[in-house]
């Protein structure tokens, strides 16, 4: 069996097998969604936002990049935000990353970045210089990249302050929140940074606070 082929079968055992659960599933689900939460996560294939926080569908609207940027320019992250703030109407607003994550290890470790990925992994080069004096205390590539790993996901934070979808709201004294997490690999637990925020002042301090304890 082809790849291809592995995939509709498995899919069609899958429905299936909602179907004898719920006879009304696909009806259900296909009236509308009412997810709380936008997540920023990884593209990598074992960090699913649904799969690890056991979510059913309509619960979490994702977009998934390399590395979890958050980048005001990115014209695709402002049309998942503006759709999610504005017509979903989403209160919290997650980035996510997760312990070996080959984006940030690829910053770590010698030799670069391949070509390809230096234009989208440029932030992450920027902290890794940043804090090159963190890192430098760390003696392995495993500690390094977790280091970083937290880092990356405090400064996406920020970033999501600097898109307009964000600003608006908050200027409009909206709550909406912004949240940082680590998936660690290894227990298979979410672990948060503390940087739960709902203000422009907020996020900063919890942010600042954040990137100190890690520094330490």
């Amino acid at each position: 069996m082809n790849v291809l082929d592995t995939i509709l079968a498995k899919n069609k055992a899958w429905a299936q097998g909602q179907k004898e659960v719920k006879l009304d599933y696909f009806t259900e689900i296909s009236k509308a969604q009412y997810p709380e939460i936008l997540w920023v996560g990884c593209c990598d294939s074992r960090v699913s936002p649904s799969n690890i926080t056991a979510a059913k569908p309509g619960e979490i609207f994702e977009l998934r990049n390399i590395a979890n940027q958050v980048k005001s320019g990115d014209p695709g992250l402002n049309a998942a935000m503006h759709f999610a703030i504005n017509t979903l109407k989403v209160q919290h607003l997650f980035v996510t990353g997760h312990y070996e994550c080959g984006g940030i290890i690829s910053v770590v470790e010698e030799g670069g970045l391949p070509k390809e990925m230096e234009p989208w992994l440029s932030p992450v080069v920027k902290y890794s210089e940043e804090y090159k004096d963190l890192l430098a205390r760390l003696p392995s590539i495993k500690e390094k990249s977790q280091a970083l790993i937290k880092i990356n996901v405090i400064e996406q934070v920020r970033n999501f302050t600097l898109t307009n979808a964000v600003k608006k709201k908050w200027n409009e004294g909206s709550k909406l929140h912004v949240h940082g997490l680590v998936f660690n690999m290894y227990t298979g637990l979410l672990e948060s940074l503390d940087v739960c925020s709902s203000s422009f002042a907020e996020v900063e301090q919890k942010c600042e606070a954040a990137i100190k304890k890690i520094i330490g």
